[in-house]
């Protein structure tokens, strides 16, 4: 009966854990400060093919990194800065 009563309350293939886990993994890789080896450290994947799923979410916080830059150069330009933005 106990058995039975724990079927109901849980379909076979509920993972309590794997919605929380899950979250954990996208916002570390979408914040671009945590490089996916170690994301794979912290969800103690064996393969770095099953944290590559994760990759995607990275391609936000590349465009925001080069954005970034963009606004830096745009302001050096503005201010005729031309060296400081060339680092020359």
């Amino acid at each position: 009966m106990f058995t039975g009563m724990i079927r109901c309350w849980h379909p076979p293939d509920f993972r309590p854990n794997h919605g929380l886990r899950h979250t954990f993994a996208s916002h570390l890789a979408s914040s671009g400060e945590v490089d996916l080896y170690t994301l794979q450290r912290l969800m103690t994947h064996k393969s770095p093919m099953m944290t590559q799923r994760y990759a995607h979410l990275r391609d936000e916080a590349l465009k925001r990194g080069a954005n970034v830059m963009g606004k830096i150069v745009a302001a050096a330009m503005e201010k005729g800065d031309t060296e400081g933005a060339t680092g020359n």
